[in-house]
């Protein structure tokens, strides 16, 4: 290959290198450049010739640059730099030098590849301000904030997990947190973190975290996966401090359970009350209305005469009749001593006969499997429930064509069900007036531990579902 054809070969080489090429003397002249070279600095390769490595430098940046200039005559690593341009713009680039050296290996000069990193080192920056928004944020943020990577090791903190544990981030990543969980939940809360982590599903749990001041409170950690683009990147997750709310729950169990108690103490002292009240309507005042009936009846066949006496002592004796009906029938809605006496389906019977004989509603009960052992509390329960629904049939539903009274047992209690048909009600609107009818029949279903279900639809009716357990 002749001379010419080599130059112009080794030409057409340089022109399609991507990098600039500058070959520089130990004193960091100019000896060889490239177009390119000159493409990075805004200016020609002539211009670019009567330079020194040194000239287009920013002056804060020109004793780090004497610094690698030694580095690489050495023959140092690649490093990046910033360049100024002609027109005093920044350019960064990656400096890969090699030592370039004479006949007798005396080093005679530098030969550097200038790539543009521009580009690259935009990207950073705006990864590098994305950090910083993050951190400042999450930073700042009411909750605590941690983060871990597809290794499953904890590898941010945020202050104000920092400031609650009083610990350093240092101590902290990797698996350095679990020190702070309470020992009686560590084990139970590294398994949640596991295997969520290892079916990358968002996970949702309490444990306690010791504070600085040594005192462990209960936090709600919620964790969930996420991604750098289609890749799994690791978990991110919040903390709240819930011991508070916790012992808000607490308390308003505890007082929960005591208006339930009192809810059945109540309950029982109206029912001993109405017991009493009831066996005094009947063993004495029925009685005494009935020997009144009976006295005005035997006067009435023995007077013979005084036929207007006749009429209002018969008058008498009919107001006195109805009087001991309702004397009656109130005392059995006091206590339905047939209910003692017979037991709940009897008493049930009795009660729908009475309300279709009042109100003129056809009433239809039926009874299957009634568990003997229902417990006293348990059958006087469902029996309240039925006799406060058919009241309410009685004065709200008047409309109703007909009413449905089913009792059930199985082997775990027995289940009440009274459907009627008439208009029906909002039950939402119905709680909001503060009648006592709804309330009063939940508050005795749950004291003997049973539910109660009620459901309602304008023109469609009521259904009141109630569940009492055996034992």
């Amino acid at each position: 290959m002749s001379v010419n054809a080599n130059e112009e070969l080794y030409g057409r080489i340089l022109k399609a290198v991507p990098q600039g090429i500058w070959v520089v003397n130990p004193q960091g002249r100019t000896i060889f450049c490239n177009g390119r070279m000159a493409e990075l600095l805004g200016t020609n390769v002539q211009t670019l010739q009567d330079l020194s490595c040194f000239d287009p430098l920013f002056p804060s940046d020109v004793e780090e640059a004497q610094r690698h200039f030694e580095l690489q005559m050495a023959g140092g690593p690649p490093f990046d730099f910033r360049l100024r341009r002609i027109d005093g713009s920044a350019v960064w680039v990656m400096i890969s030098c090699m030592p370039m050296t004479d006949e007798s290996g005396v080093t005679a000069g530098l030969i550097g590849l200038f790539t543009d990193i521009s580009e690259r080192r935009r990207v950073e920056e705006a990864l590098r301000r994305s950090e910083e928004r993050f951190h400042t944020i999450a930073d700042t943020a009411p909750v605590m904030i941690w983060m871990s990577g597809p290794d499953k090791l904890c590898n941010f903190f945020n202050k104000p997990w920092l400031e609650f544990t009083g610990r350093t981030l240092k101590q902290e990543i990797g698996n350095g947190w679990a020190a702070g969980v309470h020992p009686e939940d560590l084990n139970r809360c590294v398994a949640t973190y596991c295997s969520s982590f290892a079916a990358r599903h968002s996970f949702r749990m309490e444990y306690r975290l010791r504070r600085a001041d040594g005192e462990y409170r209960w936090i709600l950690d919620n964790g969930t996966p996420f991604y750098d683009g289609a890749e799994f990147a690791g978990y991110i997750g919040s903390c709240i401090d819930v011991t508070d709310f916790k012992q808000t729950q607490q308390t308003m169990h505890e007082y929960r359970l005591r208006l339930q108690q009192l809810t059945v103490s109540l309950i029982d002292s109206q029912e001993n009350a109405n017991r009493e009240l009831a066996r005094e309507l009947h063993d004495v005042f029925s009685q005494e209305l009935a020997a009144i009936e009976l006295q005005i009846h035997l006067l009435k066949s023995e007077m013979t005469s005084g036929r207007k006496l006749v009429s209002r002592l018969s008058e008498i004796g009919t107001k006195l009749g109805q009087l001991a009906t309702d004397v009656h029938r109130t005392s059995r809605e006091l206590h339905p001593m047939i209910l003692e006496e017979l037991g709940l389906e009897p008493a049930l019977r009795q009660e729908c006969r009475a309300f279709q004989e009042r109100f003129g509603i056809k009433t239809r009960f039926s009874a299957k499997g009634v568990p003997v052992a229902l417990p006293r509390n348990g059958r006087l329960c469902l029996y309240r429930v039925a006799q406060e629904s058919l009241r309410n049939i009685g004065k709200h539903a008047t409309d109703a064509r007909g009413v449905l009274v089913s009792l059930m047992g199985d082997p775990q209690g027995a289940t009440l069900v009274i459907t009627d048909t008439g208009s029906g009600f909002e039950i939402d609107a119905a709680r909001k007036k503060g009648g006592l009818g709804l309330i009063s029949m939940e508050e005795r279903v749950r004291s003997v531990r049973g539910d109660i279900t009620v459901r309602s639809t304008r023109t469609k009716g009521t259904t009141v579902k109630v569940f009492v357990p055996k034992e």
